[in-house]
């Protein structure tokens, strides 16, 4: 899997829509740890039941920070705030209960605040903050006439 810092930033192909990393950790990497509000990881968890995803993504990742029989990961969480969108693989909330990790602050807030996934408050959400650059972005070029 890919990792990167929390918090690094990414925008989109095709245009400037902010992409802001949570949560994307790997064995040789430090993390934040310590206890979460068992509110906020409750949602985490409700909203990553179901996520929404732009786009499929290929295969799956076993989790590197398990010892032993690290579980399957797939799937990525968008979790739009304040003009921005966090996105973190849909194993953080495995991350949080088994390895410790304490995501940042503004994600913690941005997932309590966030509308149940699939709802069109969700996808309101998502569009007023940048979401409709990971709608265009994976979408074929128009074909001339």
């Amino acid at each position: 899997m890919v990792h990167f810092r929390d918090l690094e930033r990414h925008t989109t192909p095709c245009d400037d829509t902010v992409l802001l990393s949570v949560g994307w950790l790997g064995r040789d990497m430090e993390y934040p740890t310590g206890e979460v509000a068992p509110n906020f990881y409750e949602k985490l968890r409700e909203l990553c039941r179901n996520p929404w995803q732009p786009f499929a993504t290929a295969g799956f990742h076993i989790c590197d920070l398990c010892q032993y029989d690290g579980v399957s990961l797939k799937g990525q969480l968008y979790v739009p705030d304040q003009d921005c969108i966090y996105v973190a693989p849909a194993g953080v909330a495995h991350y949080i209960a088994a390895h410790w990790y304490n995501p940042p602050a503004a994600f913690v807030q941005a997932v309590l605040n966030c509308p149940p996934m699939q709802t069109m408050d969700y996808k309101k959400k998502l569009l007023a903050n940048g979401g409709r650059g990971l709608t265009r972005a994976f979408k074929e070029p128009s074909q001339p006439k």
